[in-house]
This record gives C-alpha cells, structure tokens and sequence, in this order.
C-alpha cells in the first residue's frame, strides 16, 4: 500500500509540473503584474521543493485542483470579454463584413486598399466590393517569409474573377495599440485572429514591396464550382463570431486549413501546417498546387517566387 501511494504521488508530481508551467502563463498574461508573478513563481518554487522532497499527497492533490481552477478560468474568457475596452492599430481597426445583396452575389464591406508610401505611411482607405461567384475563375495560394526564416511563413488566399477583380484573404494576428506580436503571449489569448480581407495592391504588396518579404504564389487546382463554395463559406465565416489568435493552433495557416475540406479536399494531418513555412511543398505533393507536367516542387518554387523590392534584393 506505501508503495502505490508514493508510485501516486510521483505521478502526480509529473502531471503537475508542465500544467503548472502553463498555469503561471496564464497568471502571468491575463492577471497579474511582473512583479506579483515574480512572487507567485517564486512561492510556486518553494512549493515545489517542499512537495518534491517529501511527496506530500494532499499537496499534490491540492495542486492538481488549483490547476483545474486556473483551466476553467482561461477557458471561460471569451474575445468579447478580453477586449471590450481593446482599441487596435489602424491595420486592423475594422472587421470585414459580408451581406447578399441578391442574384447570388456577395457584398464584402470594409476590403482594406491602404495606399502605401512605406510599410509605417500610408492612406488609409475602405472599399465595398460586390463579386459574383460566377465568375470566380481561379484560385491562388500565398507564402510570404521574412528575415530569411524558410521554416515560417504567412498563408494567404487570393480569389481572381473573370471581371478583373481580384480579393486576398489574410487570417491575422489583431495587435492592439502600443503592443507587438509575441509567441509566448499568443499562448495565452493575448490576441485576436482577424479576417483581413484586401486588394493585392494592399496585402501583397505591403509584404514584397514595403517589408522586403519573400513571396511565392502558386494557382491552386480549386475549380471554379469549389471555388464558389469557398467564397460562400468565407463570407459565413467572415460574420461569425471573434476568435483568439494561438501561435500554435489558431492562426495564419492553421486557420485556413479546414477550408481545404469545402474545395474538395481532406482535412490536413501534416505537421507541416504547423510549421508552414514547408506547407507549399505538402500541399504540391497532395495535389493542390497546378504544374507543369513532370515538373518537381523545386521547380515550381522558383517560377513562383516573387523577390522582396524594399531591400535592395
């Protein structure tokens, strides 16, 4: 009996202590200042010595329940909640809307077209746009890097219509005034994951020509009539409720991939969607990407590939 309660304890123990990591991140980011963290952590460490040197159950067990307590918590914050008072910078003030205004035709309000001078400077502009699913003709993907990282890119999806226009959708990180990207904090709903819908002029150009990225853009093999269904979820989606950004399972790419399944595809089980900077290879080998016949990946990349401007490459 003294043996299974100590194996107990020392299980208990593991569980705990990665929970408990995650628990001061949560304490840390949504409730405290650094300084009271700084003493929660550590007291948290003391604990620990104490709990670690003589497996006391009760501690073990009143731990457990003090992570459960802090779990329920984080999960009952919601967007509306965590930004009530949230005033976010210019590039994502306004949400996208989408309306129907008839004849099978969507109406997209508030499609960002900022006119840049550089990536800080610009004017900034709204548009309505009107699209007839009937004349979506292709289908394009985007993989912009940046700072020569080949493991992380940012996914987006350009929409071609037979009339001449042209629509990006970029899933992004919503920044609120004052504050940076960060990946821990995205941890730990810090943010909010925004539909920025855009002209080329606005969200590719902002990437290649002002920040110097990398960009390679593919033709997808969607076919016009998946191409509409597509649309048609988007604009659900697009007036569906606010969501949080996670750096690891909400966001730019990941955020993307169950549309995968409205144009006709499976639902995608590669870890390359996490790390999406290799998502345009998984998506060649699936069959996603149009190439030339015979033509390798290696190829089709480098016919893709549209070379940042801004910094002198």
């Amino acid at each position: 009996m003294t043996f299974l309660r100590s194996l107990a304890e020392k299980v208990c123990l593991v569980l705990a202590l990665p929970v408990l990591v995650w628990c001061l991140g949560v304490l840390h980011f949504l409730l405290f200042r650094e300084e009271i963290f700084l003493t929660l952590i550590a007291g948290a460490l003391f604990f620990l010595l104490y709990f670690a040197g003589w497996f006391r159950f009760r501690a073990a067990v009143m731990l457990i329940l003090a992570e459960v307590g802090i779990a329920l918590f984080f999960r009952c914050i919601t967007p509306v909640q965590r930004f009530a008072r949230t005033k976010w910078q210019t590039p994502w003030a306004r949400r996208p809307a989408a309306g129907f205004p008839g004849k099978g035709k969507i109406l997209f309000r508030d499609v960002r077209d900022f006119r840049y001078r550089t990536e800080n400077d610009y004017t900034v502009r709204y548009l309505d746009m009107t699209v007839d699913p009937d004349r979506l003709r292709s289908v394009d993907l985007a993989l912009s890097h940046w700072d020569g990282l080949e493991a992380v890119a940012h996914t987006m999806l350009g929409f071609n219509f037979s009339d001449g226009k042209r629509l990006v959708l970029s899933m992004e990180t919503r920044l609120p005034e004052g504050r940076g990207q960060d990946a821990v904090a995205g941890l730990f709903k810090q943010y909010e994951i925004i539909p920025v819908l855009g002209t080329p002029e606005d969200v590719l150009d902002l990437r290649v020509r002002y920040r110097g990225e990398d960009l390679y853009l593919y033709r997808t093999c969607v076919t016009p009539e998946q191409g509409r269904l597509l649309l048609m979820c988007i604009a659900r989606r697009i007036n569906g409720g606010r969501a949080f950004y996670n750096t690891l399972t909400r966001n730019c790419s990941t955020s993307l991939a169950p549309l995968a399944e409205v144009a006709g595809g499976e639902p995608f089980r590669d870890i390359r969607v996490l790390v999406n900077g290799f998502s345009d290879r998984m998506l060649y080998e699936l069959g996603y990407l149009k190439h030339r016949e015979g033509e390798s990946f290696d190829s089709l990349r480098n016919r893709s590939y549209i070379p940042g401007k801004s910094r002198g490459r």
